[in-house]
Parts: C-alpha cells; sequence; structure tokens
C-alpha cells in the first residue's frame, strides 16, 4: 500500500514539473484584434512568419465578406488563441476540395 502511494505521489509530481505549459494566448492578442483576410496564395512579404500553424474550420463563402458572424469569430479566437494577429482565409478552395464546407486558415503575425 505504502508503495502505490508513493508511486501515485511521483507520477502526480512529475505531471506537475514536466508537463506542457497550454499555448492560449502568447503575447496575448484578443481575438477582436484579429484581421482576417483572404488568401490569394501561399505567399507574403518577408515581416510575417507563420505562428500557431494552419487549421481548417467550418464555413462556406465566395469571399470574406460573404462568411457569417459566427465564422468569422471562430476563425479569430482560433487563431488569437495561439498568438497571432492576421488570419489569412482560403475561400476559393486552392487547399481543400470543393464543396466540404470546410476553410483553410493560416495564422501569421509580425515579425520582431
Amino acid at each position: 500500500m505504502k508503495i502505490t502511494g508513493i508511486f501515485i505521489l511521483l507520477l502526480f509530481l512529475n505531471k506537475c514539473t514536466a508537463a506542457q505549459i497550454p499555448q492560449g494566448n502568447l503575447d496575448s492578442t484578443k481575438w477582436g484584434d484579429v484581421i482576417v483576410m483572404e488568401l490569394h496564395k501561399l505567399k507574403w512579404n518577408d515581416t510575417l512568419e507563420i505562428c500557431g500553424g494552419e487549421w481548417f474550420v467550418d464555413g462556406s463563402g465566395k469571399n470574406v465578406t460573404d462568411l457569417d458572424a459566427a465564422t468569422i469569430e471562430r476563425i479569430k479566437k482560433t487563431v488569437a488563441n495561439h498568438g497571432c494577429s492576421i488570419a489569412f482565409v482560403d475561400v476559393k478552395n486552392y487547399y481543400t476540395s470543393p464543396g466540404k464546407n470546410r476553410l483553410y486558415v493560416c495564422g501569421v503575425k509580425r515579425k520582431e
């Protein structure tokens, strides 16, 4: 019984000291401040860098202005949680299959 207690204590201490820290809000980007832009091609100038990665979000539209408020908010919150300030959205389905109602989103931020 003692061994089991010690083992559980060691597992708990290991979890507390060696666990990864959650990534959310790295540089405290507020989701309301995120800029959503249409992705024309996966190129941008040298002052921007990918931060957080790339995602697929449910939604569809012919351009960014066709996206509903809930989709825009979902995109902004996803991007802001990874510390990005700009979201490029592929509404032309360059990177997804047409008819899937999924949008490719790439989060970027300005280089420091």
